[in-house]
């Protein structure tokens, strides 16, 4: 039997929120499943539309339209993603697709391709030129031969040679000149974290270490919950960054969050002192470019600890075993508004 599609479609109000069902063509059954992303002919006139599939079955086709087209599977929401939208909807009235976007980063979304029945990525197909040594001419000006230098170890990206002193305008000439190769690779934005390694957690106080122990009992297969309370510089963060290296030794990954955005450059240099690169960071001060970078070394699990303001909690972590919600008496975890 054929399999059937149901998608939560993108702009639909509440009035019309609910699964719409569409034909999963032969070509597109390896692609499609619960949590992909897909482009459907929507409305009377079939417009192409973005929605994401909630659920896949076996079905009649009857009249049922048919998808256009579905993302790669390694943009597809994981299971315990969905399971949250479907939450998020139910308790707080939303649509589908609002729940979808509130969970997955704007740069991870797609959008009907100008003119055709066909997905583009926003940015997570974002690509930056690359260059490399061609054919040395006869002549090189001064800042010309300082760029053919540059590019005596291999290729580099443009905004390595531009951080190395060259100049675009010199770029398009060597390149028109056929002294340079230009090719286009996919962006990946650098961390700070990339060089850093990470070293010891000073050692606890008394006091700390009876926090610690107590805190720790409690990391088991069962959900518990506990305060840790205590003046300013009083080293609750030694504590839990002793419980954020328990709990890595223990396959499981941690959530930290912070307030305000404000806050998160300290929290970040803390983690990335004790952890290094395994620190990934979610938060709205970050480019649509560096977040959803971030979300792919979270995804690949590359990063095992996250670190960011109320929206990550929608990293999509799988193996959690410690959430760490620092100043948790702070409004701003809490929102009024969709």
């Amino acid at each position: 039997m054929p399999l059937i599609a149901g998608v939560a479609v993108d702009n639909a109000t509440v009035f019309f929120d609910k699964l719409y069902s569409y034909l999963i063509p032969p070509q597109l059954e390896p692609l499609v499943g619960a949590g992909s992303m897909v482009l459907v002919p929507f409305g009377r006139q079939s417009r192409a539309r973005m929605g994401v599939v909630l659920s896949v079955s076996e079905g009649e086709a009857g009249r049922l339209k048919t998808l256009y087209d579905a993302a790669p599977e390694s943009a597809r929401l994981s299971p315990e993603l969905l399971q949250l939208v479907h939450e998020l909807r139910d308790k707080t009235f939303c649509t589908y697709y609002e729940a979808v976007k509130a969970v997955i980063p704007y740069g991870a979304q797609y959008r009907p391709a100008p003119g055709a029945a066909k997905l583009e990525r926003r940015l997570s197909q974002r690509t930056e030129p690359v260059f490399a040594r061609a054919e040395r001419p006869a002549k090189l000006t001064p800042k010309q031969t300082a760029v053919w230098e540059l590019l005596s170890e291999g290729e580099l990206s443009l905004s390595e040679l531009t951080e190395r002193g060259a100049t675009r305008s010199v770029i398009d000439t060597m390149c028109r000149n056929g002294a340079l190769t230009r090719v286009r690779r996919e962006r990946q934005a650098r961390r700070a974290a990339d060089e850093q390694t990470g070293g010891p957690l000073p050692p606890l106080t008394a006091a700390q270490r009876r926090a610690f122990d107590a805190l720790a009992a409690l990391q088991t297969e069962k959900p518990a919950a506990a305060l840790l309370h205590g003046v300013t510089s009083s080293g609750k963060t030694l504590v839990f960054l002793h419980l954020i290296e328990r709990t890595l030794g223990m396959g499981r990954q941690a959530l930290v969050l912070v307030p305000e955005i404000s806050l998160t450059p300290q929290m970040i240099g803390r983690l990335r002192a004790a952890f290094g690169s395994r620190v990934a960071v979610q938060h709205s001060a970050l480019s649509h470019t560096e977040r959803l970078d971030q979300w792919k070394e979270i995804q690949s699990g590359a990063a095992d600890i996250v670190v960011g303001t109320r929206s990550a909690v929608f990293a999509p972590l799988e193996n959690i075993g410690l959430i760490v919600i620092d100043e948790e008496q702070e409004h701003t975890y809490r929102s009024e508004s969709a």
